[in-house]
């Protein structure tokens, strides 16, 4: 239940930079903490991550070839081995450990998980006040359900289209940035993937990179020239009635690609797709807030069983639901981390000091500054407004999102 909270995008991107054996890479600091989304309903979102920077894409059949793409290139950033090849000798894809049928054996178990009911060990709901919750949360303006869909606990299969709430612009999110300000600017010398189409083929991804790329695209390269390495075992295992789909799209055909590699052309798309060399930290804050991209944004999605998953806000800086409704100024600046004691009042972990929480997660540093990637601002749509009484009841509404009311009991 647990949200464990560390710089997941950060490190993927440092492990892709690891296998370019590029020299004087850049080294990506882990300033931009997540907290662990939940797993449950993830197979019927268009997109994942924070920032929804990878899409779910089923094809015939009804596999989810997206999907493997996301979990090859997690397991890529955490356990997998991988050796990246230049532009030649991948021509059989990236060597890697990821195993095709274990990644969509696991998919699948997932894809049955459904959103945990509050306990019965815990005080019960009440119904008035859930009532209340789910009339703030559903109606006005301002109204919860206007970027968090409401899904029942037993639906699996609806389809949730992400709204995604931007850094910048009319009507800004105001979070963190940092999480989706370092997966849109990173970028890093190319290293052995020079020469290389950008998503491994030229039919997807265009122009070879030259002597840098973005971060983002050599991850996706990785990705794709590992499932490429792993084709046979990824066909053997999604049947026959996809093979004739993939074959047609000549998703394995890579020869149609080498012709490039001794051609003058290299050189010229070489000079065209250098990118500008990034300056500093605060360079790229001022690119990411003044430009529009959909990454550039954090995904609004269903909230059911949202109570077992503090602490909140995408990284994780907000211990409780009852501290989100706060005004951002009122929330807790720091709060002990590692107990497993739920506070069942204002959902979430204990926070207080005990030697369980041996960790403090700070958004300031001693001298009152804010931490980057560790801000517990926005998500603020007029909290204010509320009064106590307000939050109270979207905090009991919240503990069963999408159930319904029976008399007096709230039926999950």
């Amino acid at each position: 239940m647990r949200s464990a909270i560390l710089d997941a995008i950060g490190h993927i991107y440092n492990k892709v930079l690891l296998r370019t054996v590029g020299s004087d890479q850049p080294r990506n600091p882990s300033d931009a903490p997540v907290s662990y989304p939940f797993l449950w309903n993830i197979h019927q979102h268009d997109k994942v991550q924070w920032n929804g920077m990878v899409p779910n894409a089923v094809i015939g059949g009804g596999f989810d070839i997206g999907a493997l793409g996301r979990n090859v290139g997690e397991v890529t950033g955490v356990f997998a081995d991988l050796t990246l090849l230049s532009f030649g000798p991948a021509i059989d894809g990236y060597p890697t450990s990821a195993l095709m049928k274990n990644l969509i054996t696991l998919e699948t178990q997932v894809a049955s998980l459904k959103p945990p009911a509050w306990p019965n060990a815990f005080p019960p709901i009440d119904a008035a006040k859930w009532e209340a919750g789910k009339a703030l949360f559903n109606n006005g303006a301002n109204a919860c359900a206007k970027c968090h869909a409401v899904l029942p606990r037993d639906d699996l299969t609806t389809p949730i289209i992400a709204s995604m709430a931007p850094l910048s612009g009319a009507d800004p999110i105001g979070t963190d940035p940092w999480m989706a300000c370092n997966a849109y600017t990173y970028q890093a010398n190319s290293g052995r993937l020079k020469h290389t189409p950008r998503r491994f083929f030229i039919v997807i991804g265009g122009m070879p990179y030259g002597e840098t790329g973005m971060v983002s695209d050599m991850l996706g390269t990785a990705v794709i020239g590992s499932i490429y390495y792993r084709k046979d075992e990824l066909l053997h295992v999604v049947g026959t009635d996809l093979k004739g789909k993939l074959a047609s799209a000549k998703l394995f055909d890579r020869r149609q690609d080498l012709s490039l590699a001794d051609s003058n052309i290299v050189e010229s798309l070489q000079l065209m797709a250098t990118a500008p060399q990034l300056s500093d930290k605060d360079s790229r804050l001022q690119r990411c807030m003044s430009e529009t991209n959909s990454i550039l944004a954090y995904k609004g999605r269903p909230l059911t069983g949202v109570w077992a998953t503090p602490p909140y806000l995408h990284n994780g800086s907000v211990p409780t639901l009852y501290d989100l409704l706060l005004p951002p100024s009122q929330r807790p600046a720091s709060f002990g981390v590692g107990a497993r004691e739920f506070d069942p009042l204002k959902v979430g972990f204990v926070t207080d000091a005990r030697p369980e929480n041996a960790f403090v997660f700070n958004t300031r540093d001693a001298l009152g500054r804010q931490i980057a990637g560790n801000s517990n601002a926005g998500h603020d749509y007029a909290n204010a407004r509320f009064t106590d009484d307000e939050r109270w009841a979207l905090v009991e509404y919240m503990k069963a999102i999408g159930a319904t009311r029976v008399g007096g009991k709230v039926v999950q």
